[in-house]
């Protein structure tokens, strides 16, 4: 009986080692500093997301692309694409205006900006599961088919800018619980803001719940009322937007 008792505290030990986060961050720093760290793992990110999307680098322009680059004037005027305020269509502007009609530079930034949302998704995710899940987590989303139509498509690149504004806003969220700083709160709140001002989409609005389900099913150990309230900010600016 003592045995069986003893094998069953060791089971839990070792439940709750593997059960732990990688690691906490507690200031932006550390995220550097945990990327150049684990430069070996990025390294290999990148290299596995240029070698899936290279042959799409040399894709034409297709469907929606020529009505939301040959027939949008905010396109050809990067004057134009300042005025309206989002970031998809000033950073389109500035390709279009410096490439011309030519469809692979499109195709390049929406592949660098894909392997800088993957190295995002490692460092959030190494804060919430054990190394080997975020590994292969990593992995599978640098490579994952549910992505392929934001990064080969011209015009799904604005899908790519959703996902930097969810991890950038999360990693800010995740580091204020690590602290328990109110500022990295703000920050987190101000980027989303910022983030929805500039995409200027309602589609940014799952981001206030995505925190509250981070906050409540990944990050706490069970239902904490006080912890949600604390969410409210980001339903206020998302509220206020909509």
């Amino acid at each position: 009986m003592k045995l069986s008792k003893k094998i069953l505290e060791q089971h839990k030990k070792e439940k709750v080692v593997l059960d732990k986060p990688y690691l906490k961050f507690e200031s932006v720093k550390d995220i550097f500093k945990f990327l150049k760290t684990n430069y070996v793992f990025c390294l290999i990110l990148v290299l596995v997301s240029v070698g899936v999307y290279l042959n799409g680098v040399t894709g034409e322009f297709v469907s929606d692309d020529i009505g939301t680059l040959f027939m949008n004037p905010a396109v050809s005027n990067v004057s134009l694409a300042l005025r309206t305020g989002s970031i998809h269509t000033i950073v389109t502007a500035i390709l279009f205006t410096t490439f011309n009609a030519t469809p692979i530079p499109f195709h390049v930034f929406n592949v660098v900006l894909h392997i800088i949302i993957v190295l995002l998704a490692f460092a959030f995710l190494s804060n919430i599961f054990p190394k080997r899940v975020a590994t292969f987590s990593s992995l599978l989303f640098a490579v994952h088919p549910v992505i392929v139509e934001a990064v080969t498509w011209v015009s799904g690149g604005v899908y790519l800018f959703y996902a930097l504004a969810f991890f950038t806003t999360a990693l800010l969220f995740i580091i204020y619980k690590n602290t328990n700083s109110k500022g990295y709160l703000y920050a987190s709140v101000a980027t989303f803001t910022l983030f929805l001002l500039s995409i200027r989409d309602t589609q940014l609005l799952f981001i206030p719940l995505g925190i509250v389900v981070i906050d409540q099913f990944l990050l706490e150990d069970k239902f904490n009322f006080d912890s949600v309230l604390k969410t409210t900010p980001f339903f206020v600016v998302g509220g206020l937007y909509a």
